[in-house]
């Protein structure tokens, strides 16, 4: 085993990971701790790596550190995926107790990785050679690895170290090459009625439409914005319309129902977002809504950032919609069973009108956040 020096143990490896940071262009927090807890990160390097958000994280140990990274998909898949490596144990009790995974015909990753999802052969289109091969190779690299409609997560111990300079560049390669594969899946089977009112909704705004995620993609207006079915269970999907505001924001803020009409789960989000205390925004009626968790913001910070005009907006919108702000990203979202496919092109227009008059506000205010 090759461990850590001395001088490297007390540093944990932060200027290591900073000049990763500033060598991909990602932005960096480095904590000043002396003796840090091992639960949180001594240094979190994050950012957009060709079109991909990608946080990874430090954590001290013993004798040295453990890192966590975590890549997400936008917009999020519709398969039901669930692919992580298996160890031995893993492997023996999956023989005792019968396979439950797909055979994707790679032997060696049917070997190495477990495959599950909703439709067979609709995952199976996903995995393409190039996708194959990066994930084999990130298998290889990492301890643990887990990827799901909503991303990537990966994590190394202080036995295996892992060069992220070219970890993150195939990472997030991967994910654009399954996102391109996914291009080619066919619709999900519960989703085939909504595909003809789909494309009539597509072709009013000029969008882009795709089969997998069910979506529409372009400009709606002067938003940069998208229609996409997202996945809620088997069986079950939602409604949800999109509008980017800053995709700098990547793993930086995050506001959601408190209550949400829609389970959804998410992609486990990087440290600190994942452990950050509930900020209050000092607007009582927002913070009775919306639950708020943010990267190294005050009240008065949040305050600026989220602007009175658009979180007024945001809870006059929520007895028609699940109003979400994650990533840089304004999302309105609304079960399939409350609606149908003839009524689809409506609830776009009014979503669509609900976004241009949140966006403009939200833009304002991250332009003016320190």
């Amino acid at each position: 085993m090759n461990l850590p020096t001395r001088r490297m143990t007390a540093s944990f490896g932060r200027n290591d990971l900073a000049a990763l940071g500033a060598e991909l262009g990602l932005s960096c927090q480095i904590s000043e701790e002396t003796f840090p807890t091992l639960w949180t990160p001594v240094a979190t390097v994050q950012g957009v790596v060709d079109g991909v958000a990608i946080a990874v994280q430090r954590f001290p140990r013993k004798y040295g550190w453990d890192d966590r990274a975590h890549a997400a998909t936008w917009p999020p898949l519709d398969l039901g995926l669930h692919v992580f490596a298996e160890g031995t144990l893993g492997r023996r009790m999956r023989d005792l107790f019968g396979a439950t995974d797909i055979q994707t015909g790679d032997d060696e990753l049917d070997r190495r990785v477990r495959v599950q999802g909703d439709e067979p052969e609709r995952v199976v289109a996903l995995l393409g050679e190039d996708v194959r091969r990066s994930l084999l190779s990130l298998a290889s690299a990492a301890d643990q690895v887990e990827w799901t409609d909503l991303g990537v997560r990966c994590s190394t111990s202080r036995s295996r170290r892992i060069d992220w300079r070219t970890a993150i560049p195939d990472l997030a390669r991967m994910l654009r090459g399954a996102r391109r594969a996914a291009h080619a899946v066919p619709t999900a089977t519960p989703l085939v009625p909504w595909a003809g009112a789909l494309s009539r909704v597509a072709a009013s705004y000029g969008l882009r439409t795709w089969p997998t995620p069910l979506s529409a993609e372009g400009r709606i207006g002067a938003l940069d914005a998208g229609v996409f079915f997202r996945r809620v269970e088997k069986g079950r999907h939602a409604i949800e319309i999109a509008a980017v505001v800053d995709r700098s924001m990547a793993f930086r803020l995050s506001v959601e129902p408190r209550v949400p009409r829609i389970p959804a789960p998410a992609l486990a989000l990087p440290e600190p977002i994942a452990r950050a205390a509930v900020v209050s925004t000092m607007d009582d009626p927002f913070d009775r809504v919306f639950e708020v968790t943010a990267l190294g913001a005050t009240a008065e910070g949040l305050a600026r950032l989220l602007p009175p005009a658009a979180r007024r907006r945001m809870v006059e919108l929520t007895p028609r919609f699940d109003v979400f702000l994650r990533d840089g990203m304004l999302g309105l979202r609304c079960p399939l069973e409350a609606t149908d496919p003839t009524a689809l092109p409506a609830l776009v227009d009014a979503a669509a009108d609900a976004a241009r008059s949140i966006v403009p506000a939200l833009v304002a205010g991250y332009r003016a956040r320190p």
